[in-house]
């Protein structure tokens, strides 16, 4: 498990610093996070539907790697100032990643993640929306 994160680490930061020089810095986390949203829905889908265990470290690498990155990434953001709402989001992300410890038959991890993912690509739209709309307004 824990080379399936590690490499899904490197996967987002090396994506971080691809899209960095073409995305307006408002929106550049928000892009990973839409990113890691559909990766992670269209595995954990079929793998509902299929139950095919070789797609477990696929979602493995996905999930766990964006979220060690994004608690890197927090956590920067926390050094410089102490928020309540990016501690929260770094406690959240390291009960995810506990979770992902368990079997995702015994714990349905799988179906959770899904089912997150699903409501949270709405969020990223909106969020995009209000962002582009503050970008605009300073130009």
């Amino acid at each position: 498990m824990f080379f399936y994160i590690l490499f899904g680490f490197i996967f987002y930061n090396r994506c971080s610093n691809k899209i960095k020089p073409h995305v307006h810095p408002w929106l550049k986390e928000n892009t990973l996070s839409l990113l890691h949203a559909i990766i992670t829905l269209f595995f954990s889908a079929v793998w509902l539907k299929t139950n095919y265990d070789t797609l477990i470290p696929i979602v493995l690498f996905n999930t766990g790697g964006y979220y060690i990155y994004d608690i890197f990434n927090v956590g920067g953001k926390l050094m410089k100032k102490l928020d309540i709402m990016n501690s929260i989001y770094i406690y959240h992300h390291l009960v995810t990643l506990f979770g992902l410890s368990y079997s995702p038959y015994e714990f349905r991890w799988m179906e959770i993640m899904f089912w997150s993912e699903m409501a949270n690509i709405q969020t990223k739209y909106v969020y995009y929306l209000i962002k582009q709309e503050k970008i605009q307004k300073k130009r």
